[in-house]
């Protein structure tokens, strides 16, 4: 991918905190600023990455994965800072193991809350089906008393009432 320098700058930058995912974070600031809106697809490869032992991506990258997801899981916990709250125990509860050094540090750009608060839903939403059909009712129930209900409405309130009534019934059987 190629970025315009002015779009980067809007940014705030690549966040330098980040060892391993400081890529993935400009994306997601990205998409929570713009969306698809201004991005372009073109069917050209107009460039190859190898993968070489001596490169950061290339060394030990297996063994170091856990490093990629811990800074994976601080930007989340950044974002998460941004609303306070729900949002944060939602993410502790998910995702237990970040950087934690990361975490106070600024997200590089003043992202719209409404789509953060958005997201973060959204994935809550995503997990606690996830665990509920995988009759993991524990975590189901563990997870929907630390998010804010209240922030959603229609089919997804109902579901996760329906999720937390049947998970409180179902770790008890």
């Amino acid at each position: 991918m190629y970025w315009k320098l002015d779009v980067i700058r809007e940014l705030n930058g690549v966040n330098s905190s980040f060892n391993y995912g400081m890529d993935l974070d400009l994306w997601k600031r990205y998409l929570l600023s713009f969306g698809l809106d201004r991005t372009k697809k073109i069917d050209l490869i107009s460039a190859n990455f190898r993968l070489l032992e001596t490169s950061k991506t290339g060394s030990d990258f297996e063994i170091n994965a856990h490093l990629f997801q811990e800074e994976n899981n601080a930007a989340l916990m950044q974002y998460a800072n941004e609303l306070g709250g729900a949002y944060v125990k939602g993410i502790q509860y998910l995702f237990p193991n970040y950087k934690k050094d990361l975490v106070n540090k600024k997200v590089h750009s003043m992202l719209p809350k409404q789509f953060v608060k958005k997201w973060l839903l959204e994935l809550f939403y995503s997990k606690a089906k996830e665990f509920f059909y995988a009759n993991n009712f524990k975590a189901t129930h563990a997870l929907i008393k630390l998010i804010p209900l209240t922030e959603y409405s229609g089919d997804e309130l109902k579901n996760l009432k329906s999720f937390k009534r049947w998970s409180l019934v179902r770790k008890w059987i």
